[in-house]
């Protein structure tokens, strides 16, 4: 008997997420954090969880070799662990402060113990993401952040910018696989 292809990398995905160890909460480790490059294991490492190494550290004062805070925004179905913990390691690592939200957390996914971001309408994670941002400033001082999006977390961002005052706050803007059409 021949097992569909949907069974067989769904068990597939299976054993792997049940193979892996899950991160703890809070890195215990001082850095440089260990960096992983591969996003589906990344995303079983993380699990539920909402933090990832190098992310959110609220004690975080940028450098003169880094001036701004880096806002990592996810794209659909993600969070702020699960999209980028290689970035969050690999900037943190080159003495940079990072942050990240998950935003868009649709009503009806609640009772998820994931935490499915991207998923409500642009103009409220608009919003959320400027209430972010003015927490990160606020936090380290800085006048202006450096953003980078990932897929939808490209187009909610520029929504911000052009459209509810969210451009005095981003000097730079870094697109990674963009929604432009």
């Amino acid at each position: 008997m021949r097992v569909p292809r949907f069974v067989a990398s769904a068990a597939a995905l299976l054993f792997m997420a049940l193979s892996m160890q899950t991160l703890p909460a809070e890195a215990a480790t001082p850095q440089p954090y260990p960096v992983s490059y591969n996003f589906l294991q990344n995303t079983f490492k993380i699990g539920l969880s909402l933090s990832a190494p190098g992310l959110n550290d609220w004690n975080c004062h940028p450098s003169a070799a880094h001036p701004r805070p880096v806002v990592l925004v996810h794209g659909t179905g993600g969070n702020q662990a699960s999209n980028w913990l290689t970035y969050s390691t690999l900037l943190a690592n080159h003495g940079y402060c990072v942050y990240g939200l998950t935003y868009g957390e649709a009503p009806e996914l609640a009772a998820s113990p994931y935490h499915v971001g991207g998923m409500a309408d642009m103009v409220a994670s608009a919003g959320q993401l400027q209430k972010f941002v003015v927490k990160v400033l606020g936090a380290t001082g800085a006048s202006q952040i450096d953003l980078i999006g990932h897929s939808q977390g490209t187009l909610m961002p520029n929504y911000w910018v052009r459209f509810l005052s969210g451009a005095h706050y981003v000097k730079n803007y870094v697109s990674l696989a963009s929604l432009w059409h």
